[in-house]
């Protein structure tokens, strides 16, 4: 069971299942927080370093050696990251540089370090560089939001219908200000997720594209060119049915230009 809407700059034009159904943002906002830190670092935050900044990697050799990259040319250590570890019966991370968040954290720290902010609670709702990204989706949004709960990379995740989180992608496909975020996700494609990662691979096969999945089952997928947004929620959380979900609407919209596969490992659970 899942829900899925279509909205643009106007309103929505179709929707399957409630979105009025509530749930938390999770990685979809990591444009919005990449952004905020990119307001701060300017030019020193930009093409590949802004996009892996961008994503929820897949710690392919790639975009770990720009995990470290970025790290590096910011001064920030790995025991500065707040994103913790983690394991599962499958899969054991070996350091926080693996973890998919990674450089979403070491942006946000390269810019806190640069506003001379506080390090150790720069995870905390009421930090500055936290302030800041709540302002930007409110700003978004054209409304104040409230309900906050903790991702599982250890930052705010805000907790909100359907319908608003397409109302601020809309708005944010839309505003010149994140030109630099949308082009660097269309120039870096396989960065932003991975090789086996479903948004990263609408994106590849597309040419007005972006997409940015999150966890629970949540994707969103932007049209550049008509100002369309869908966004997925698979209300079980499965990544599977995410992925032939997200593929089987951009096919019926026809927003791909070249179909792909849905290999095992794009439909592993």
């Amino acid at each position: 069971y899942g829900i899925v809407t279509l909205v643009n700059s106007v309103g929505e034009l179709i929707s399957a299942g409630d979105s009025d159904f509530t749930c938390f943002t999770r990685s979809l906002i990591k444009p919005i927080q990449a952004k905020v830190a990119k307001d701060i670092l300017g030019d020193e935050l930009n093409g590949e370093l802004l996009a892996i900044s961008i994503a929820s990697h897949n710690s392919e050799p790639e975009q770990l050696a720009l995990v470290n990259k970025l790290m590096s040319k910011f001064e920030v250590q790995e025991n500065d990251l707040r994103c913790g570890t983690y394991k599962t019966s499958s899969y054991s991370l070996k350091s926080k540089i693996e973890h998919n968040c990674s450089a979403k954290h070491t942006a946000l720290i390269a810019a806190c370090k640069k506003q001379g902010w506080s390090l150790n609670d720069y995870t905390q709702i009421d930090h500055p560089i936290q302030k800041l990204i709540l302002k930007e989706l409110e700003d978004l949004l054209a409304e104040s939001l409230g309900a906050f709960g903790i991702d599982g990379c250890g930052l705010p995740s805000f907790h909100m219908s359907l319908s608003k989180m397409t109302k601020i992608f809309a708005a944010m496909i839309v505003n010149p200000a994140y030109g630099e975020i949308l082009q660097a996700m269309r120039d870096y494609p396989l960065i932003i997720g991975g090789k086996s990662q479903i948004d990263s691979l609408l994106m590849k096969n597309s040419k007005n594209l972006i997409a940015k999945g999150g966890a629970e089952g949540l994707m969103m997928i932007a049209n550049l060119e008509t100002k369309e947004v869908v966004l997925i929620k698979i209300i079980d959380g499965s990544h599977r049915v995410k992925a032939i979900v997200s593929k089987a609407m951009t096919e019926h919209l026809n927003w791909l230009e070249q179909d792909f596969i849905l290999d095992n490992n794009i439909l592993k659970i």
